[in-house]
C-alpha cells in the first residue's frame, strides 16, 4: 500500500508565512514556514508547524526536544504549543515537573512525551481562518512557546542523566 498522492497547497504555505511573521514580530521566535502539501483524501490543514529554536538535549537520550505550534484540528483537539521529548514517555519526574506548570501531558506509541500549553485564544487557532483575524492567538502562541522554552532550558539542566550500566 503506497502513500497517497499530494499536491501543492499554496494557501497553507502563505498562512504559515504570515503566522511566522506575527510570532517573530511578537518575541523574535522563528516558525519554519515551509512549502505545504495536502494529500488527496486527507485533510492536512491542521498539521503542526516547527519552531526553529534549538533546545538543550534531553540528557537521558541526548536528543533535543522539538517545539511545535499545533492549530486546532477537526478531530476536536484545540490549538496549542507542544514540546516533544523523544524516548521520555516513562520519565515520571519530568511529567511531575510539567504538571507543575499545568501542561497537558500525552505520549506517542513510539515513546515520545508530548507536553502542551495553550490559552483561551490559542485554543481557537485555525488554519482555515485568515491570520489577520487570529493575530492575538498567534501572539499568545509566541508567549506560550517562550514559556515552554524557558521551562525546558531550566529543566534540561536539572534532569539527572541515566547512570551507565555495568
Amino acid at each position: 500500500m503506497g502513500s497517497k498522492p499530494a499536491y501543492e497547497a499554496p494557501e497553507l504555505t502563505a498562512w504559515n508565512k504570515h503566522a511566522a511573521k506575527v510570532i517573530c514580530d511578537t518575541n523574535g521566535l522563528i516558525l519554519t514556514a515551509r512549502r505545504r502539501q495536502r494529500s488527496i483524501g486527507r485533510n492536512n490543514q491542521s498539521r503542526y508547524i516547527w519552531f526553529g529554536e534549538k533546545l538543550s538535549p534531553y540528557v537521558k537520550t541526548g536528543y533535543p526536544p522539538r517545539l511545535k505550534l499545533k492549530p486546532r484540528e477537526r478531530t476536536g483537539r484545540q490549538g496549542r504549543v507542544s514540546i516533544e521529548i523523544r524516548n521520555a514517555k516513562g520519565d515520571k519526574d519530568l511529567r511531575a515537573r510539567a504538571e507543575d506548570i499545568e501542561c497537558l501531558i500525552d505520549a506517542t506509541s513510539a515513546g515520545t512525551l508530548v507536553l502542551s500549553l495553550s490559552t483561551e485564544r490559542l485554543k481557537t487557532l485555525d488554519m482555515t481562518c485568515p491570520v489577520e483575524k487570529q493575530e492575538d492567538a498567534l501572539r499568545d502562541a509566541a508567549h506560550v512557546a517562550k514559556k515552554l522554552i524557558d521551562w525546558w532550558e531550566h529543566e534540561a539542566h536539572s534532569i539527572r542523566p541515566v547512570p551507565p550500566s555495568h
